[in-house]
């Protein structure tokens, strides 16, 4: 019968109900995947792979620390046999209070246009994760985090991937990203090219890895994988860099053209 009844078609209440367990699903993909966004399981895979563990001590920065998840990654990484000094800059009370139960030394700075409270070439490993998206002179931050690495040292940065697979389908329909919402706190875009890009681009500094965590719309073990497989499509973008000369130069990255539209903070 090439015409079928209606009634062998499911109706229109079964399709809503599984339209909503779809949705439901996508809904707990997506929250269980916000959780692997931050990439501590690589942070620390690199730590033990690029840190130098023959300085002694060993001292690491982590600016916008949180409560110290990420330093206390890299201390299991670079190993008990090394003793390893925490620091980290943080200004909220609660994670502060937090970072400091592990036995990190807490500093409160305005990253947008001051220096960093230590001496030049200071630290053997320097982390910024998802701190970078949040300031307009994010590359004034970024000259600091240099210059208190010691050559030869580590720096590890963490952004929210503006074409992460999930922005690129919210763009094609027309919707905003979710990493650079109009009203959200981030005030900076990066994408995978643009980040390993500027990296590379400044001298002194050499890129050691790029590296991604998960992608949303996928179940999260597989979504976990394809990120790792797939940085450019990532909801995080990871970077891996080493300090090459005592002085690299960040602040070149800012060109002519750039200053002469946007009143950059580039120190006094």
């Amino acid at each position: 019968m090439l015409v079928a009844r209606c009634s062998e078609f499911p109706s229109g209440g079964i399709w809503r109900a599984a339209s909503l367990r779809m949705l439901s699903i996508l809904k707990s993909w997506r929250d269980r995947g916000y959780q692997n966004i931050y990439g501590t399981d690589t942070i620390e895979q690199w730590c033990g792979r690029y840190v130098n563990k023959d300085s002694r001590p060993i001292s690491v920065l982590d600016v916008g620390c949180g409560n110290g998840r990420d330093l206390l990654a890299a201390r299991r990484a670079i190993g008990p046999a090394s003793q390893v000094n925490l620091y980290g800059i943080e200004c909220t009370p609660e994670l502060i209070k937090g970072a400091q139960a592990h036995g990190v030394q807490t500093f409160q700075v305005d990253l947008e246009c001051s220096t960093l409270p230590f001496g030049d070439a200071f630290f053997d490993l320097v982390m910024a994760n998802q701190v970078l998206e949040h300031l307009k002179n994010w590359i004034w931050a970024f000259h600091e985090l240099a210059r208190v690495t010691k050559p030869g040292g580590t720096i590890i940065l963490g952004v929210p991937n503006l074409a992460a697979f999930h922005n690129r389908l919210l763009i094609l329909i027309g919707r905003q990203p979710t990493c650079i919402r109009a009203n959200g706190p981030h005030v900076r875009g990066f994408t995978h090219h643009e980040f390993r890009r500027l990296g590379a681009s400044a001298a002194g500094l050499q890129v050691l890895n790029v590296g991604g965590t998960i992608v949303y719309g996928f179940p999260p073990n597989l979504g976990r994988r394809l990120g790792k497989t797939f940085p450019s499509l990532s909801a995080t973008i990871l970077l891996a860099l080493r300090k090459t000369a005592p002085n690299a130069d960040v602040l070149s990255l800012l060109g002519a053209d750039a200053q002469f539209e946007t009143n950059f903070y580039v120190g006094k």
